[in-house]
């Protein structure tokens, strides 16, 4: 939901407007892999496009959107 709501704050849209996450990434997935990263955080970088943005997600989860 993080991810959701990041990308439709710096698109100015409704959370409800935007597709699906799931059409982009698997958000089980995503959740997963970012959970499994306990000894080297700083290492891990996701990023994907969801809704014509581009999606930061590094090892501390936190999440960065660009245009």
């Amino acid at each position: 939901m993080k991810v959701v709501q990041r990308v439709a704050a710096v698109t100015d849209q409704e959370v409800t407007k935007l597709l699906p996450l799931y059409d982009a990434i698997d958000p089980e997935a995503l959740d997963s892999l970012t959970e499994s990263v306990v000894t080297s955080p700083a290492s891990l970088e996701i990023r994907f496009t969801y809704a014509g943005q581009q999606v930061i997600i590094d090892g501390r989860g936190t999440v960065s959107v660009e245009n």
